[in-house]
């Protein structure tokens, strides 16, 4: 409903001048507009003035005109007084209406009372349909300040609306801000201690959140504690908060936080990124963006994380060659014993891949090893199988292999030699019968020592 037109004289007067006590006498008044008058010229005198008639003003939350409601909301939020009588919950059972522009109104008037009473119902305000109403109640809540705001706000910033988590965010941020505020004005006993305190509660609400089951909670918790300051000069929050965020559905975040993980890492080189930090940028070897791959190799590379290792390795078996040559990369960027103790496994995963180049890189590489005994018989049964490669390079890297791994292994493989024997390629079957012929050397030696 909309308030009534003021009458020129008449029952009610015309309202909006006199004494406080003319004013709210003008509140029993019929006429809607008349009401309103009076309420907006209450709320311009001194608080002082109105203290007298708190128990009036909070009836006129009941006002039918929603125009006098918020009215009376906003004369409400400037009464000191007001704080201790409970005007908090009415002022909660007030904003419940169906106007926007009442529910912004009180809490607009909820926050300036500063009644941490208020804070659950500025909470459920940060999930109101009306942007207006949503920006109010984050303000409210940041003057609140920490204690009261850090509940209501940080459960918001799992909701599934972005805007309302944003609304959260601002919250917690405005509730630190407040304490700076004070500690600006040189508030009695204010001292590094309590903004100390101030981010510690704030950050208690809020870290929970780094391992929520949603991606947009995650980030929406890391954002904060950055913005916060609370991953300043504790690297084990800074690299829980970019592990949150690594399977965003941003790929810019995605990439931010891998590249936050490579700088962290390489400022901590001697103890790594932790295990649970590892095997989180493994798993980024497998996304569906090239250039996060790519990031993700790089910040192994760079980090050398404890546990990186085993992480990628279990990779390397992968169905899909962007991933297997992904890992492939990380573990030849590790050097050292991280990257020698997966050799065998690195030119495994190679013979898979797409490139003739590759896969005969990989085969020699295998016989080298094999010439050397550190190969398992299933290992060489994969170097035997590439007798059906399609490309004739391969075939024959697989046959100088065999004859390689030495006359047990082209023996336990002859029928995959005879096979190389009747290749289509002359080179094929050139390595291939070199190699039965040094088997059947080898054997003719053990009759005659026999």
């Amino acid at each position: 409903a909309t308030a009534a037109p003021a009458s020129a004289g008449g029952a009610g007067g015309g309202g909006g001048g006199g004494s406080s006590g003319d004013l709210v006498t003008q509140l029993a008044s019929r006429v809607g507009s008349v009401r309103l008058a009076a309420m907006e010229a209450l709320g311009k005198m001194p608080p002082t003035e109105l203290e007298v008639h708190l128990q009036t003003l909070v009836a006129t939350l009941e006002d039918q005109e929603w125009q006098v409601r918020a009215a009376a909301a906003a004369a409400l939020g400037s009464l000191r007084a007001a704080a201790s009588q409970g005007v908090a919950a009415a002022l909660a059972r007030c904003s419940e209406d169906r106007h926007a522009r009442l529910r912004e109104a009180c809490a607009r008037a909820m926050g300036r009372l500063g009644v941490s009473e208020a804070a659950p119902r500025l909470g459920e305000l940060l999930e109101d349909a009306d942007q207006d109403v949503r920006r109010e109640a984050s303000r409210a809540l940041g003057l609140l300040g920490p204690s009261p705001a850090a509940a209501p706000a940080a459960q918001r910033l799992a909701h599934s609306s972005a805007e309302v988590r944003a609304a959260a965010q601002r919250a917690l941020l405005d509730a630190k801000r407040r304490v700076e505020e004070i500690g600006e004005e040189a508030a009695p006993g204010f001292s590094a201690a309590a903004l100390a305190a101030t981010l510690q509660t704030l950050r208690a609400h809020t870290e929970p959140l780094l391992t929520h089951a949603e991606p947009d909670a995650r980030r929406a918790a890391a954002e904060v504690l950055q913005r916060l300051g609370a991953t300043q000069g504790d690297r084990d929050l800074a690299v829980r908060c970019a592990v949150a965020v690594l399977h965003d559905a941003s790929e810019e975040v995605r990439l931010g936080a891998l590249n936050e993980l490579a700088s962290l890492g390489a400022d901590m080189r001697g103890g790594g990124l932790g295990e649970a930090a590892a095997a989180a940028l493994a798993g980024c070897l497998a996304d569906d963006a090239p250039e996060v791959r790519l990031a993700a190799v790089r910040a192994i590379a760079q980090a050398a994380p404890a546990g990186a290792a085993p992480a990628v390795a279990e990779l390397l078996p992968h169905s899909l060659q962007h991933v297997r040559r992904a890992a492939v990369a990380a573990l030849v960027a590790m050097e050292g014993e991280a990257k020698d103790s997966h050799i065998v496994q690195i030119h495994l995963a190679l013979l898979k891949d797409s490139s003739p180049q590759a896969r005969c890189g990989a085969v020699e590489s295998i016989a080298a090893l094999g010439a050397e005994g550190r190969l398992s018989p299933e290992e060489v049964a994969a170097v035997a199988g590439l007798r059906i490669d399609p490309h004739w390079a391969v075939r024959r890297a697989a046959a100088e292999a065999l004859r390689h791994f030495g006359p047990e292994a082209v023996r336990r493989h002859a029928a995959e030699v005879d096979q190389l024997l009747l290749d289509s390629d002359w080179r094929v079957r050139r390595s291939a019968a070199a190699a039965r012929a040094e088997e059947q050397a080898a054997a003719k030696r053990e009759a005659g020592s026999g």
